[in-house]
Order: structure tokens, then C-alpha cells, then sequence
């Protein structure tokens, strides 16, 4: 297959079969002309404010019947070779050719929708035409009746030739009487019934819970006599009901906390029921009368409250800390150990009601069974680790705090209940996550408890309608074996609308307003200037300006057919594992991806051995590297599969690759060396890890690819050898 523009475009879409695919991929890879070309035309594409070719004129360029004659591959050889000179000589014109490419690829790989009402008309429109065609033509005396109508000449265009299609003609036999009842839809009443019945079921039920959570008999009838102060109480019950209310009193004091503000239960008068069971918090000091001496004066007299217990002093504390509100009933007191100022920790409660509402996607839950897919409307609960594989994004909704939480491609987090201080707790460990908060009435500032590197933060959102977001990326080892310790992160904080604070032990209180940007990353937050940590966010990212797109049609598209792909009845790394040898690069991209994402090592080692295209071998590389330092045991883990996909004698050239390069190393002509010798290593990985180094000490490529032909490769080894020989002997001078 002749490798040509139209046959590239094709390439880039995925519309060849698998082998025709493979064929044109090789010689892409071969050809430093045709890779310059395929960045060429992604970046004409995307290319903002370029022009659209004119319809006629001197700057049509080429005719639009031309151009879809070219899309349908029915032009002759010298004319397709006339348009693809145009095409390369201007960057209008081949973006604009490419985009009608993609666009008529989505257009035909996708079915269409034909709306119910359409699709009648269609069939009404046979029996019309056909009693048209019957009618007599005018005679041409009543013709003349008539005054003619001469309409003004229009200008004369150059007719736009379709692209083909064979699509089925429609049939209009059988349709003489109208659209047949098959193909009507049901009439109204049938079609609200359904609805109607479910309204009224929730409805009922609806009213049946208010009408038991407001309104209900208290269940012990006892306590509903003495309440209501009726005079024919039982006696005996009355004694029992005090004994048991005096014994939950003195447990509810003695397992208060010194610095606890003491209460106890009583019971509520401003409403209209007094049966309820509705409590407030007293101080023990302005209450003058106790629970029992409601109860009328006729009867046996009221249990006299127990005294103040008192309560064993705990060995004192190096540094007190402040209790919780929501204190639990224990037995006795608990001395609780040293923690750091700020933030102070607390007692961890089960947190609000998350539920996760996003309707297309995946979303991934860590269980005993390895990596599953979540449905939708799913509710998170606490100790739950989510994961938003690439290229989906994940919504969750909480309600009680108005606040919405998105998890962009790639990202992981885990939901740690609520304390007393932070309405909700996450440990963000990889990703982008946004914050967004909707307007409240009275509403209060809201603080989120962050873990990032094992350290406990803090992030206060201080008035209504705000948007922020932070981006975490673990931190790539740069030499062999290294402990990243509380390094082992990078990323950034960014506040688009109102007013935040973040705190932390490292950074302590900094108070951040609109379009501003907050480096995450502990060695920043430990810098005395607070120019190293903050800074003005001179633009807003991407995935946190909603009107812009984060993916491209072609994204999309392929992003659909990943998602139908990604079985839902199947563990994550059962379901994607298979699509890593997929045909189309797109695809085989977003398996890896999503393997990197879930941390998935046993799989990334299997795919940085069989990937067939250099992004996806690049995502496996990248997610192993950041794998690779978060534990001591993974360097074991990693030989074990290494020694299982790889020869023996290369695993471990693999594993010191793996663990990366520093500048040091570049400035070396002993290290630089080494690496420069990898680059005409007999494997293909070898090669490849050893430039992903190479090139991101030096920043240059000398157009060297590591699946290139062996000729090719040479070529640009001598321009890395003649760079190495300006620099003596290192890669960096």
C-alpha cells in the first residue's frame, strides 16, 4: 500500500483494516519526512483563528467537487497528485482537508439517529408524490391566465458534489393508506401511565415517612404517659424509666472529657408534640429540675439525680490538644497521643453521603478482587479507593455540603469519613481533582481534610460559589534505588473563583484569592519566601475551565469505543489487559494508561515488553517509574517480572533504566557513555529507555527513533556521537 497523503489520513483515523494499519504504520516509522508530516497535521488542526479556503476566487485553491472526489479516492493519479501538493504547500488547505476526513470518519462509523417524526414524514412523503404525479398538467389557456413569474437569475455557483454513500432506498409500497399503527408511537396515555403510577407510589411513600418521622407515637407508651402529664401513669414504669435515664446520664458525664462542655439529654418544649424523642445540650449548671420531675406529684416521687462521678485524672500530656464536639461513649477516658499543631487530628466519623453520578464512563473501586467497576448512582463510603481510569472522568455529588467533586482521567482517590474540623477527609495519591461548591443560603465555610505524602492538610473553601482544583503527580526516581522519602510528590494547587486557605504543618496557614496558584509540593512549602509557593495563576488549566474541550472529536470517539470495550462484569486488569495489543494506538494508549493509573505493575511490565507503538510504551515506562519508589518491596516485585517477560541477560540493563538518570550522571563522561551505548542495544526497549533518558537530560532527539531501521538508527547515533565529542565525552557539559 503506497504510502500518500490519503492513506495517512486514513492511517490517523483508523479506518484501514488491521494489516493495510500495520503496513502504513512501518513505514510512518521509517520515514522521518512522513512522522514530521502526521505532527504536522495534528497541529494544523487544533490550530486556533487559521482560515477557511474561500468557495470561489482566486483563493479557493482547489474545487470543493475536487475535494470530495479525493475523500472518495475516485480521482485519477495526476489530479490526487495535484491536490496533495496544494495540501502540503498550505496549511489552510490541509487542515481543512484532514478535518473533513475526521469529521466524515465520525460521521460514517457511528449510526445514525433518525428521529421518530422524521422517519414518518419519509414514509408519508411516497403516497403523496405518487397522487402528485397523477395530476393533469395545466393547459396552457389557463396557463396564460396566470401572469408569469419571473424569478431574478441567481449567480451561478460551482455545484458541490456529495461524498458518496450507499445507503438503502426506502419503499413506499404498502403505505397508501398512511403510516401504518407498527410505526406510530403509543398514544399519550399509554406512554404517561407508567410515569403516573410511579409518581403516585413515591409519592405515598413519600408521605408515609414524614408522617412517621414527625408525627409518630413514641413507642414506649410509658414515657408517652408521663410526658403529657396524664395522671393515671403506672408507678412502677415511672421508677423505671427514671432509673434508666439517670444511669445513661451518668455514662453520657463519665465518658465526657475534662475540657468537654458537660450536658445532658433533655427533652425539647418549643415544638407542638412533647412525645417526641427530640434532645438538646444543657450545661449541668442551668438545669434546675431533671428529667423525672415532670412526672406529676401524685405519684411515687422522682429519682433523685446521682451525683457528679468523679472522674480519674489521665496521665498529663506533653502537648494538649483540643477534643472533638462528637464525642464517643467509652468505658473511661483514654490519654490520646502526641500530634502536631496543625491541623489537629480527630476522632474520624463516617463523613457525609457521597454518591457518584457521572452516567458515562468508568469508575473503578480497589477491592479484595482487585480493580471493579463501580455503577452509576454508587455511594462511597468510607475506606473506599476510587480510581477515574484514562480517558474518563468521574463525578461525586454531596449534597448536605453543596459541594461537587470531579476526578479527572487518570486519577485516584481515597475517601477518609469526616472529623470534627473537616467535613470530609481524601487522600489524593496521582491526579486532578477539582472542587467546585454551589451557593448555600447561610452558608458557612467549608474545610477538607487533604492527606498528600502522608501529610494531614487542610483546605478551606471560605465563601460560596468557588472552584479550585489540585494536580498530584508522584515524583520519578532520577538514581538507582533512591528513597524519595517525603519527596515523593510534585504538584500544584489552583484557585480560580473566591477566596481559600490551606494549611499544613509544613506551610502553616496561607490564605489564597482568586487566579492564584499554590505549589503542593513539600520541599516548596517548607521555602520561608513565600514567592517559591505562591504565584498568580496567569492562566486557567484546561480541566478546570469547563468551556474548553479536554478531549478532540477523534479523542472522543475512540474514548466511546475504550468504554464498550472495558468489560463491566470483569476485574479492571482482566478487561483492559487484552486491549494493549490492540491495532489502534489510540486504544492500546488508554489500556496502558489505565494500568498506570491502578498502579497495575505485573500488567505495565508485560506491556512495556509486547507494545507495539511508541506512546503506549512510553505510558508503561512513566507509570513503572512512578510505581517503582513508593515501596522498598517493589524493587523485588518489578526483577520478578522483569525476569519473566524478558531475557536474562537484559533484565538488568531494564531495571537500572528504570531507576533513571540524573544530571550528574549527564555531566559524566563515564555515565553518558553507557547510556549512549544503549542506544544500539539489540533491544528495542533497551534502545527505548535508554533515549527517554537521553532525552530528557539534553532536551535534543537528532531525529532518533528506537523502532527505526537499523540505517536509519546509525544515522542518528553519529549526530549523538559528534554531540557527545563537543561536550567531551558527556551528554552535558
Amino acid at each position: 500500500m503506497r504510502l500518500t497523503l490519503r492513506t495517512l489520513l486514513a492511517y490517523m483515523d483508523d479506518v484501514l483494516d488491521p494489516d493495510h494499519a500495520r503496513e502504513i504504520g512501518n513505514k510512518v516509522n521509517a520515514s522521518a519526512n512522513a512522522s514530521a508530516l502526521v505532527n504536522r497535521i495534528r497541529e494544523v488542526v487544533r490550530r486556533r483563528r487559521l482560515l477557511a479556503p474561500e468557495l470561489a476566487g482566486p483563493q479557493s485553491g482547489l474545487d470543493p467537487n475536487t475535494i470530495a472526489e479525493y475523500l472518495d479516492s475516485t480521482l485519477d493519479a495526476d489530479t490526487v497528485a495535484e491536490v496533495e501538493k496544494v495540501c502540503l504547500d498550505s496549511d489552510m488547505h490541509l487542515a481543512e482537508v484532514a478535518a473533513c476526513h475526521q469529521v466524515l470518519t465520525i460521521v460514517l462509523g457511528e449510526p445514525v439517529d433518525v428521529p421518530v417524526r422524521t422517519r414518518e414524514r419519509m414514509y408519508a412523503l411516497g403516497p403523496s408524490r405518487q397522487r402528485a404525479a397523477s395530476v393533469e398538467e395545466p393547459s396552457p389557456a389557463s396557463a396564460s391566465t396566470v401572469p408569469p413569474m419571473n424569478p431574478p437569475p441567481e449567480p451561478e455557483r460551482t455545484p458541490v458534489r456529495p461524498v458518496t454513500m450507499s445507503l438503502p432506498k426506502p419503499t413506499v409500497e404498502g403505505f397508501e393508506d398512511g403510516v401504518p399503527d407498527y410505526l406510530k408511537p403509543a398514544p399519550f396515555w399509554k406512554r404517561a401511565l407508567p410515569v403516573a403510577v410511579a409518581i403516585v407510589l413515591v409519592g405515598g411513600w413519600a408521605i408515609m415517612m414524614y408522617r412517621e418521622l414527625n408525627g409518630r407515637t413514641p413507642s414506649d407508651p410509658s414515657r408517652a404517659t408521663v410526658a403529657s402529664g396524664a395522671p393515671n401513669a403506672n408507678p412502677k414504669t415511672d421508677e423505671d424509666s427514671a432509673a434508666v435515664d439517670a444511669h445513661e446520664d451518668a455514662q453520657v458525664r463519665n465518658a465526657a472529657p475534662k475540657n468537654a462542655e458537660p450536658f445532658v439529654a433533655a427533652p425539647m418544649s418549643n415544638g407542638p408534640d412533647d412525645g417526641n424523642e427530640k434532645f438538646t445540650r444543657r450545661p449541668l449548671d442551668q438545669v434546675t429540675t431533671p428529667l423525672d420531675a415532670a412526672r406529676p406529684s401524685n405519684k411515687t416521687p422522682a429519682v433523685e439525680p446521682e451525683p457528679k462521678t468523679t472522674i480519674e485524672k489521665p496521665a498529663p500530656m506533653k502537648t494538649p490538644l483540643p477534643m472533638p464536639e462528637a464525642v464517643a461513649k467509652v468505658d473511661e477516658p483514654k490519654p490520646m497521643p502526641e500530634k502536631p499543631a496543625v491541623p489537629v487530628e480527630a476522632a474520624v466519623m463516617p463523613g457525609p453521603e457521597v454518591v457518584y453520578t457521572a452516567r458515562s464512563g468508568r469508575l473503578v473501586q480497589r477491592t479484595a478482587n482487585g480493580w471493579t467497576v463501580m455503577p452509576y448512582r454508587s455511594t462511597i463510603r468510607r475506606g473506599d479507593r476510587v480510581c477515574s481510569p484514562y480517558p474518563f472522568s468521574a463525578l461525586f455529588e454531596i449534597a448536605s455540603l453543596g459541594l461537587t467533586i470531579e476526578l479527572l482521567p487518570g486519577s485516584s482517590m481515597e475517601f477518609g469519613g469526616a472529623t470534627a474540623q473537616e467535613a470530609i477527609v481524601l487522600e489524593v495519591p496521582r491526579g486532578r481533582v477539582s472542587f467546585k461548591r454551589a451557593a448555600q443560603a447561610g452558608a458557612n465555610p467549608l474545610t477538607i481534610g487533604l492527606r498528600l505524602a502522608g501529610e494531614s492538610c487542610q483546605l478551606t473553601m471560605l465563601s460560596e460559589q468557588s472552584l479550585c482544583g489540585m494536580e498530584i503527580t508522584p515524583r520519578e526516581p532520577d538514581s538507582l534505588e533512591m528513597d524519595l522519602g517525603e519527596d515523593r510528590m510534585r504538584g500544584h494547587l489552583a484557585v480560580v473563583t473566591s477566596d481559600v486557605r490551606f494549611t499544613s504543618m509544613s506551610s502553616g496557614e496561607e490564605k489564597l484569592g482568586p487566579q492564584s496558584w499554590f505549589s503542593l509540593a513539600l520541599r516548596d512549602r517548607k521555602q520561608t519566601d513565600p514567592a517559591r509557593r505562591l504565584a498568580e495563576l496567569v492562566v486557567i488549566p484546561d480541566w478546570l475551565d469547563a468551556n474548553k474541550p479536554r478531549m478532540t472529536a477523534t479523542e472522543r470517539t475512540y474514548a466511546t469505543q475504550f468504554e464498550k470495550k472495558v468489560d463491566p462484569d470483569l476485574s479492571l486488569a482482566e478487561s483492559v489487559s487484552g486491549l494493549v495489543n490492540e491495532k489502534s494506538q489510540m486504544l492500546s494508549t488508554f489500556a496502558v494508561k489505565a494500568l498506570a493509573a491502578t498502579e497495575l505493575h505485573t500488567e505495565l511490565v508485560k506491556a512495556l515488553a509486547k507494545a507495539e507503538f511508541e506512546e503506549t510504551r512510553v505510558a508503561a515506562i512513566v507509570g513503572l517509574r512512578q510505581w517503582l519508589p513508593l515501596a522498598p518491596r517493589n524493587r523485588e516485585l518489578l526483577k520478578e517480572e522483569l525476569a519473566q517477560n524478558f531475557a536474562a541477560d537484559h533484565v538488568d540493563a531494564i531495571y537500572r533504566l528504570l531507576w533513571g538518570f540524573n544530571e550528574d550522571d549527564a555531566r559524566s563522561p563515564a555515565s553518558s557513555r553507557i547510556l549512549f551505548d544503549w542506544l544500539s542495544h539489540e533491544n528495542s526497549v533497551i534502545r527505548h529507555l535508554a533515549f527517554y533518558h537521553i532525552y530528557h537530560l539534553t532536551g535534543q532527539k537528532y531525529d532518533y527513533r528506537p523502532v527505526s531501521p537499523a540505517p536509519q538508527r546509525n544515522a542518528a547515533i553519529e549526530r549523538w556521537h559528534m554531540h557527545m565529542e563537543r561536550n567531551k565525552g558527556a551528554l552535558v557539559n
